[in-house]
């Protein structure tokens, strides 16, 4: 008798978690849409590649989805069939990562896409046997917006860890280096020495001719991010006329932007964006939204970073916060 009513609540729980996280992922999509409408122009990439249909059909789609998902306690047919063609469309996004994967196109330390999981995840959802409609009690709604929220921040933090993960590195014209502190002593903290190392290892690999290190002049250190970079470039063999310092690059949109500047003087196409896994995301974001063409690699870590959990929290509430700033669409 106890092990059927742990079962029981097992898979009660675990369907209030699927319907949340499904119902999460159709909040964001008419979110995502919104900004797009209010912004007037596309928002970046989100949780499925719609890039090969007409945006009309694409948006049209994905309004369905959402207001189908939304607008009952139980998913209707249509629900489920536009859950089951986004599921497909997920998994074949699934299987052009693993493609590449095999290829030696990119490689990852999480070798398990986003897609995929998006796909099992509306595949269980539209699949499973659905009981009739019935309202939800206040009760049941105010424990279903609980475990979306939670839901949706472990989504957050997940994509943030799963894209980071991914090394896209490919030949491009420059690599671009992002700051980090410099200790009192002038030399570069284990943050930026290890991005700069990996920049370093890009150059001398042959994937691009020139290295942009991009930072700020940090309160009490004694030379700026970039020339703190310089040094170690210099050490490690990287010719001087090879380096462009970008001394005003003080957060990561200062970066990306004064990257598109900078890509207009020098003639610069395409870039290998190269900082902490966790930073990548929204790299990518910015990137996509100033019209550069960018992909990231992550740093080649010495040790890992003792405050690591906080900074990928910190990055996964950034990406969302940034994500609707009318600034990332300047």
């Amino acid at each position: 008798m106890a092990r059927t009513a742990c079962r029981g609540f097992t898979a009660a729980a675990l369907r209030l978690v699927c319907d949340a996280a499904v119902a999460a992922l159709a909040l964001a999509t008419l979110v995502n849409l919104a900004v797009e409408a209010v912004l007037g122009q596309p928002a970046g990439w989100f949780w499925v590649d719609l890039r090969w249909m007409h945006p009309v059909v694409a948006d049209l789609l994905l309004v369905s989805f959402a207001v189908t998902v939304l607008s009952s306690p139980r998913a209707s047919a249509a629900a489920q069939a536009l859950a089951l063609f986004f599921a497909g469309i997920c998994l074949v996004d699934a299987v052009r990562f693993y493609d590449l994967l095999g290829r030696g196109e990119l490689s990852s330390a999480l070798p398990i896409p986003t897609s995929l999981a998006l796909s099992c995840l509306l595949l269980f959802w539209s699949s499973r046997r659905k009981r009739p409609s019935q309202s939800r009690g206040w009760k049941s709604r105010l424990g279903l917006l609980a475990v979306g929220g939670v839901v949706s921040t472990a989504g957050i933090v997940a994509f943030t860890l799963a894209f980071g993960a991914t090394d896209y590195r490919r030949p491009a014209d420059a690599i671009v280096v992002f700051g980090a502190r410099v200790n009192p002593d002038g030399h570069p903290s284990l943050s930026l020495a290890d991005r700069t190392r990996t920049a370093c290892r890009l150059y001398h690999d042959g994937l691009a001719s020139r290295i942009m290190l991009s930072g700020g002049h940090g309160a009490g250190a004694p030379v700026s991010e970039p020339n703190a970079m310089r040094a170690l470039a210099l050490s490690l063999g990287v010719p001087d006329e090879v380096l462009v310092l970008d001394d005003q690059g003080t957060n990561t949109l200062a970066t990306v932007h004064n990257t598109a500047e900078l890509a207009r003087e020098y003639g610069w196409r395409s870039f290998l964006m190269v900082s902490h896994d966790y930073h990548l995301a929204r790299i990518k974001l910015f990137s996509e939204r100033s019209g550069i063409s960018a992909v990231t690699v992550p740093a080649d870590e010495t040790r890992s970073l003792r405050r690591y959990p906080w900074f990928v929290f910190r990055e996964a509430a950034a990406l969302l916060y940034w994500y609707c700033h009318p600034a990332t669409f300047d």
